[in-house]
């Protein structure tokens, strides 16, 4: 450990710079060309061998010990930016307008630069494979780790054991958090389209008023679900977007309702489309509307390998000390290295970057998102960690 944290010291400055410039240059999902063009410069640098264009814009690198070992542990990071417009004035804003790493991908990336830069340097004590995943597209639907594993990159090697990471502005940048098992939610889109019958607002018998009809698949929705909302697990059926007609007199001919479902449990997620999409026809019929449903499925729920898990906390303890080892609650937010787990053993663990004065903490997707960068020191760090750790 004292060789790789001030190895992750020595570095240190790179990885800013490397955060920097891409906190500069951020892309949207499935636009990440020059990202991509930069990730690979440093691995040249680096003189780390990888393949480029990996599921349109993906990298994967291969860092092969010296020493013999047959295991292969992967890094993940993502690296797409999302459409929000940057508020911050410090000096690396976003130049890009519209966009910008609001949710800590530019560090994401940085930090697993930075933890090849520790490993390319101790490649001499270890053996097996490291490779490092270079992810695009986390933030928008299939997702970009679903594609990546359909085109083969948990083969050739095929990796044994993966970990990712994520910012969290919860606490410092000393501080790692982890939950064996149950992590964070599934993540479904919900749309419906109710087809009434439209006339004049004041004939109301010559209607079938799709506004009225939808407000009674809430209020069945709302009362079918209670049991789920009140047990133990987060159950999130929520709705943000209800749209009917222009002006007041007219009923429309349709109404569209657009909402969430999020909850931690694969199986009751199959229950709960099966009977919301039932509810939705059930309620339209009964009044004389027909009901068009699009659910368009998202990530799946994250579960931690508890035995993975538990090895990391107790590396994390020994190596940063017990008082920087947090447990974390359930989240119901969603992310797509969920794919990962459920095809071989692995961890989601989250780093600390909230800075000392709190007044400067926005949470991640606010325009005015921004890191400690002694993060990067954290997060490199517990990358090699793990890496040498589970490639014994």
């Amino acid at each position: 450990m004292d060789s790789i944290s001030s190895l992750s010291k020595k570095y240190f400055e790179k990885m800013v710079s490397i955060r920097r410039h891409l906190h500069q240059y951020p892309e949207l999902s499935g636009q990440e060309e020059l990202t991509a063009r930069f990730i690979c410069e440093q691995l040249d640098l680096l003189g780390i061998p990888y393949q480029s264009n990996f599921s349109g814009h993906g990298v994967v690198a291969l860092l092969q010990g010296d020493l013999e070992g047959d295991r292969c542990v992967a890094l993940r990071a993502d690296m797409d930016a999302l459409p929000i417009q940057e508020e911050s004035q410090h000096e690396y804003c976003s130049k890009h307008p519209g966009v910008m790493h609001a949710c800590g991908h530019d560090f994401h990336t940085a930090s697993l630069l930075g933890a090849l830069m520790i490993l390319n340097y101790k490649k001499n004590k270890f053996g097996g494979m490291i490779k490092a995943i270079f992810q695009p597209s986390e933030e928008e639907y299939n997702g970009g780790a679903n594609f990546m594993i359909a085109d083969g990159v948990l083969e050739n090697p095929k990796v044994d054991y993966i970990f990712g990471l994520h910012a969290d502005t919860g606490f410092g940048p000393e501080t790692v958090g982890f939950r064996p098992g149950k992590y964070m939610a599934s993540a479904d889109e919900l749309h419906f389209t109710i087809v009434g019958k439209g006339g004049h607002a004041a004939l109301i018998h010559e209607t079938v008023n799709p506004i009225y009809i939808g407000a009674r698949l809430l209020l069945r929705w709302e009362e079918h679900f209670k049991e789920l909302r009140n047990q133990d697990e987060p159950f999130v059926l929520n709705f943000g977007k209800f749209t009917a007609g222009n002006t007041n007199n007219v009923v429309p001919e349709k109404a569209f309702m657009s909402g969430i479902l999020r909850l931690f449990d694969e199986a009751k997620r199959e229950q709960a489309l099966k009977e919301i999409e039932q509810i939705a026809h059930e309620v339209c019929e009964q009044h004389g509307a027909q009901c068009e449903v699009d659910i368009r499925r998202g990530y799946p729920s994250l579960y931690n390998d508890p035995d993975v898990t538990a090895r990391a906390i107790q590396l994390a303890e020994q190596h940063l000390g017990k008082e920087y080892v947090l447990p974390l609650g359930l989240r119901s937010t969603s992310e797509d290295f969920s794919y990962y787990l459920q095809e071989i053993p692995g961890l989601f663990f989250r780093v600390g970057v909230a800075k000392t004065n709190r007044e400067e903490v926005y949470p991640a997707h606010s325009s005015r998102f921004d890191i400690d960068e002694k993060a990067l020191l954290t997060a490199s760090q517990m990358f090699s960690l793990l890496a040498l750790d589970f490639l014994k």
